[in-house]
This record gives structure tokens, C-alpha cells and sequence, in this order.
């Protein structure tokens, strides 16, 4: 007698421990899919892109079909830089290939996408971005990050301290470079905040502060399309290179940052503090702190230093940590570090049963694992997910091209993680 069980894949990560019966005999219990593990994975291509990086790609031997891409990078083996880049700046999003193509005087080798950023508004990162010892963006709450020093990677947790000081008198910074009113991704309520589902905060009363980095005009009130905090018409500063006030507006919004300077954007209760402090010919002092949570220390600002925000922490030392709370499968990206130095930057296509039907959190952690790494931490994946070798891309993003293309298109995101040219390799 035939018995037909179908048994879908996000219910199958355990095998049918208890046994089916037919008429009172006993039939032995189906086998789950296979995980997405490096056992079930076979390597279809390996390659030098050049010496002290690794591209191989994997396909299914078991189960999937996955499609998984991997790139080891050795910063002993030769002279490499590998960094980030926010493409034309914060106040816009490109796709990975436009950023690293942007790269100035060093053409990446290979890159992927990087962190997480807010969908309402292009460009705003999703947690801490320190770019050559500048910090471009304020920490998220307990906020997992990569940082490389000298071309050496680890994965910890970062904090940020932002203040603002006139005189004797000094205030909280609220953020860098995002609209005033919301951080999409802060990771918990703090002062003044309320928390909305999703993981972004709201608060009416801020001061943002903004760089050469932004990149644009500064944005105006109403910016935002689903919350009214940023409606504020608030006062705008103006700062030179020294952090002299040059100009205070009574609104803000449409002006560039100068050369080496700042604009400090305040709106409700900030605004009225910046109207008493920032006055015309007198200073403003900018205080930036980056915490490491984990070593609990502070991390020297020097040009050396790169940092970008993560997501959940997949792997910590060579085990996996991740709770498993998510198990749905889509496209990744994630970033590790192994025992020797050397940095793992991996992604999952997804979405597509033909190609590769993605990985859960708790794949990704396992995978991670099985490459060697010490530690591993998710980034932004889904239609983000992009991985570029030589300036083509080796991956299959997965949003739509067109509606009789289902894949291929890349999505325009934040950052961009890179190796390239030059650093600090150690030659034997």
C-alpha cells in the first residue's frame, strides 16, 4: 500500500520522529529535507582572483538546490585594502556594483553588499558606520558590527557616545547623518523615544548632526512618510571647519555641508537648545565616542579604523549562538572571521526554487561555522544580497528585473563591503 506524505520545508528541519501505521503494522518515518550545512554543499568552482583572495562557489549535493558564494580573504598573503564604501554618499542608495565602481584610485577586486539601512529613507544606515576614523553614524542599542583595523577583521559589539557642547552647556547628539525625528533601526527606545514595531524609534525633539559624507542637501521637514516627528521646521546651523557657528536658519533643510564643517539640524526641544547655544561667531564642540561593548573599551578613531552595522550575531567563538527565532528561508549575507585573520564574506541566493531556495538564520550560523569562522554575523540579505568579483556579479539577486525576468536586479543599498588593492600584507 503506497503512502503519500508531503511534508513542507520550513516544518521538515527534524525528521518524523514518531512512526506512521498502516492497518497496525508499523512504517518507518521520512527522512526531513537536509539542512543547508557545508557537508550537503559541493564546490563547483574555485578561484584566485588574486593572491591572498578566494572565490568558490558551491552548489547542492544534497537537498537545496542551494547556491552559495564565498570569498576568503588572507590580508597576511599580500598588500590588501579592505574596507567599506557609502558610494556618493548618505543621503542616497546605490547598488553594490555603482558603489565599488566609485571606489577612488583603487578598483575593488570583489565586494558584497553591507549592512542593514532604513527603507523610508535612502541611505540611512541601520546602526554604526565609522568610515577612515570618522563616525558617519550613530551605534544602534547592543548593535553587532564589523570592524577592520589595519585590514584585520573581528565582530563585536559597538556603542557610540555623541555630544554636543556650548560653554558649560552640553546636550546628547542624537544621530549623524539621518532625518531628525526617526532612527529606523535604534534597536530600543532611549530617552524621548517611542519604539514602534519593525525596530525604529521616533522622537520630536533632536538634534542631528550632518557631514561632508551626507553627500546632498540636507532634507527638509515632512521628509518622512509615516510619522509626523520630523514636521517640525526647526532651525539649522551652520559650522566651519573649527566649529564656529557661521549661521543659524530659522527652518531647515536644502543646504550643503561645508568643506570640513557641519550643519546641525534641531527640531522641537533641540531646536530650542540650539537656538539659546548656537549662536552666529560663537563654537560648538562634537564629542564621538565608539564603545567596544564586548572588550569594554574605547576604540581609537584613527584612519585605519572601518566599522559598518550588523544583524544578529551568528557565530561567537567558533560556536553558534543565533536563537533560531526566525526560520524563514531567503536570500543572505554574512560576513565572518576565522582563527588565522582571514575575513569570510558569504552570501545565499534565495527565492528561487529552481536556482536556490536561501537559507534561515540558524543555516546561515551553522554554514558559517563549517567555514571555519570564529566568529559571524548576519547583514543585510533578501533582494540586498549581492556579491561582485572582478566587476561582475557571480550571484543571482533576487528582485525582479522585469515581470517576465523574476531575478537578476540588483537593489540599491547603503555600504559595500571590499577588498582591493594595497593595506597592510605582511610579505614572507
Amino acid at each position: 500500500m503506497n503512502l503519500l506524505v508531503t511534508v513542507a520545508r520550513a516544518t521538515a528541519s527534524a525528521f518524523l520522529a514518531l512512526p506512521l501505521t498502516c492497518g497496525g503494522v508499523a512504517v518507518p518515518a521520512f527522512a526531513a529535507e537536509p539542512a543547508l550545512t557545508l557537508s550537503n554543499l559541493r564546490a563547483t568552482a574555485v578561484t584566485t582572483v588574486t593572491t591572498g583572495v578566494v572565490h568558490t562557489s558551491y552548489r547542492a549535493g544534497t537537498g537545496g538546490p542551494w547556491f552559495v558564494n564565498v570569498l576568503t580573504i588572507s590580508p597576511d598573503l599580500a598588500a590588501l585594502t579592505v574596507g567599506g564604501t557609502i558610494g556618493a554618499g548618505m543621503s542616497t542608495s546605490q547598488t553594490t556594483t555603482s558603489m565599488l565602481r566609485g571606489v577612488a584610485g583603487r578598483q575593488p577586486y570583489a565586494g558584497i553588499n553591507g549592512g542593514f539601512f532604513d527603507n523610508e529613507v535612502a541611505g540611512d544606515m541601520g546602526g554604526i558606520s565609522v568610515h577612515n576614523g570618522r563616525v558617519l553614524s550613530e551605534a544602534k542599542k547592543g548593535g553587532t558590527a564589523l570592524v577592520l583595523q589595519h585590514g584585520r577583521p573581528y565582530i563585536t559589539e559597538l556603542g557610540t557616545v555623541l555630544t554636543l557642547r556650548s560653554g558649560t552647556n552640553a546636550r546628547e547628539l542624537d544621530g549623524i547623518n539621518r532625518t531628525p525625528g526617526r532612527s529606523g533601526h535604534c534597536g530600543g527606545a532611549g530617552p524621548g523615544d517611542t519604539y514602534h514595531p519593525g525596530g525604529a524609534c521616533t522622537n520630536p525633539s533632536e538634534i542631528v548632526s550632518f557631514t561632508q559624507e551626507y553627500g546632498g542637501p540636507t532634507p527638509k521637514p515632512g521628509t518622512l512618510t509615516n510619522t509626523t516627528t520630523d514636521d517640525d521646521p526647526g532651525v539649522e546651523a551652520v559650522l566651519n571647519a573649527d566649529g564656529v557657528v557661521t549661521a543659524l536658519h530659522q527652518g531647515r533643510g536644502g543646504r550643503i555641508v561645508p568643506p570640513g564643517g557641519h550643519i546641525l539640524q534641531g527640531i522641537g526641544a533641540g531646536a530650542q537648545w540650539l537656538r539659546v547655544n548656537a549662536r552666529p561667531s560663537g563654537r560648538l564642540v562634537l564629542g564621538e565616542k565608539v564603545i567596544d561593548l564586548r572588550f569594554k573599551e574605547d576604540l581609537p578613531l584613527g584612519p585605519s579604523l572601518y566599522a559598518t552595522a550588523g544583524g544578529d550575531l551568528l557565530v561567537r567563538d567558533a560556536a553558534v549562538v543565533y536563537d533560531g527565532a526566525m526560520k524563514e528561508s531567503n536570500p543572505r549575507t554574512a560576513i565572518g572571521a576565522d582563527g588565522a585573520g582571514r575575513l569570510l564574506l558569504v552570501t545565499v541566493d534565495g527565492r528561487d526554487p529552481k536556482h536556490s531556495v536561501g537559507a534561515t538564520r540558524l543555516e546561515m550560523a551553522q554554514l558559517m561555522k563549517d567555514l571555519g569562522a570564529v566568529d559571524a554575523v548576519n547583514m543585510d540579505g533578501g533582494g540586498s544580497t549581492t556579491m561582485v568579483v572582478r566587476d561582475r556579479i557571480v550571484n543571482q539577486p533576487s528582485d525582479p528585473v522585469s515581470t517576465a525576468v523574476p531575478h537578476g536586479q540588483q537593489r540599491p543599498v547603503a555600504d559595500a563591503i571590499f577588498v582591493a588593492p594595497g593595506g597592510y600584507g605582511l610579505h614572507s
